[in-house]
């Protein structure tokens, strides 16, 4: 049984240009910068995980303003490092300025490779999981309440690390194994646990998605379930107390990674 696969739209880190220069408005009339000064960038604080929108900012913490940079964001978001410098001046400061005109940073930025300290740990929990979903797989015939054990565990770790890790969405390569349990519990004849498994997924935002094969089963079952279940979509709504209890959790994952995941990016090192 495969259990990863590669999504088609991942972006290689090293196919980056060895030097990029972009133009920063600069937003904050607060900001004091110079020539030759470092900067960092930060996933603006309104912009939703996997956002090309990147705050920027002097190493001492001073926001300057934000830039949409696709090549960058995907860079940073899947682990590199990178060098970021001021390469022009602010500007005489006893010339008058004009009504309105804005100042602008350009910053040449360098990709430093990739920050295998960050990386590997999410292939470690990768492997993991893989290996659980191969145990579970093994056990769905003979010993089902001890594959459902399996399955779940799995899921519950591939929630964790999408909301304790920034860096999962670009490196996990588990595939969620939402047909495998769901028809593990089809099959059991539980058919209510089924459905709302097939939902508890459609609302997680799964970034690595499920093969086209796979989603069309999931498709397939879920209208099997519901006829099966015949009950009308209010009802389907309620859905169980574990249901609803799951449901709640992962949304106060997402709360309480909201700060983690506004991490800084891009590192100044050598």
């Amino acid at each position: 049984m495969n259990t990863t696969h590669t999504p088609p739209s991942a972006v290689d880190p090293f196919r980056v240009e060895d030097k990029l220069t972009l133009s920063v408005v600069i937003d904050n009339p607060d900001a004091d910068w110079r020539k030759g000064q470092k900067v960092l960038f930060k996933r603006a604080l309104e912009a939703s995980a996997g956002s090309d929108v990147l705050e920027v900012r002097l190493d001492s913490g001073i926001r300057l303003g934000q830039i949409c940079n696709t090549l960058i964001a995907r860079y940073l978001q899947a682990g590199g490092k990178a060098r970021a410098t001021i390469i022009n001046r602010p500007g005489l400061s006893f010339l008058p300025a004009k009504k309105g005109q804005l100042k602008t940073a350009l910053i040449e930025v360098r990709p430093d490779g990739l920050d295998w300290s960050l990386i590997d740990p999410i292939i470690q929990r990768n492997n993991e999981i893989s290996y659980k979903i191969t145990e579970a797989a093994h056990f769905s015939r003979r010993q089902p309440s001890i594959a459902l054990a399996f399955y779940q565990d799995a899921i519950n770790d591939i929630i964790d690390l999408h909301f304790e890790n920034p860096l999962a969405d670009h490196w996990r390569r588990v595939i969620f194994p939402v047909n495998e349990l769901s028809a593990l519990l089809e099959n059991q004849k539980e058919y209510k646990r089924a459905y709302e498994t097939i939902r508890a997924y459609e609302a997680f935002d799964d970034k690595l998605g499920l093969p086209p094969a796979e989603m069309e089963q999931l498709q397939k079952r879920k209208r099997r379930l519901k006829r099966e279940l015949r009950m009308n979509e209010e009802e389907l709504k309620q859905g169980s107390p574990l249901y609803t209890k799951q449901m709640e959790e992962v949304r106060r994952l997402a709360v309480d990674s909201t700060v983690t995941n506004l991490h800084y990016f891009s590192k100044n090192e050598g």
